[in-house]
């Protein structure tokens, strides 16, 4: 039997609305070359020094203010998530839905936690014959 899963990829988010979650999301998406144009030898010390010890406290303030503090119905966990994470998890579960049973709906994310690596490897260690891999943000080309 054909085993087939669509992955749904969005951009990410902080797992959680505090200044180390955030401090690991924005170094993670404020170090890929695709999204940063300077050379790596002029933005990493711009980064390190002085966005990174700034930043992170006053977006997670940010987040904080518009983090769903309790479950968004079925969808997300226990803690609460961020409007992305709900959003992208209300997604896959009415695609779900759509495609039914034969097809298996997940979801990754280009930043942070629940990376599309892990989502790949999940899919080859349960043996998927098909996966679609479909991107929800622009793409460069």
């Amino acid at each position: 039997m054909l085993r087939s899963r669509v992955v749904l990829v969005n951009l990410g988010t902080p797992d959680r609305p505090d200044a180390d979650s955030v401090s690991r999301f924005l170094a993670e998406f404020l170090t890929d070359p695709q999204v940063i144009d300077l050379p790596r030898w002029l933005w990493r010390p711009i980064l390190e020094r002085m966005v990174l010890r700034s930043r992170p406290a006053r977006v997670a303030e940010l987040y904080e203010s518009i983090w769903h503090g309790s479950p968004c119905g079925d969808v997300c966990p226990g803690e609460g998530c961020s409007p992305l994470d709900c959003g992208t998890r209300r997604l896959a579960q009415s695609l779900q839905t759509r495609l039914g049973p034969e097809v298996e709906v997940t979801w990754a994310y280009r930043y942070g936690a629940r990376s599309i690596a892990a989502a790949l490897a999940a899919a080859e260690r349960d043996e998927v014959d098909q996966i679609v891999v479909v991107p929800l943000f622009p793409q460069r080309t």
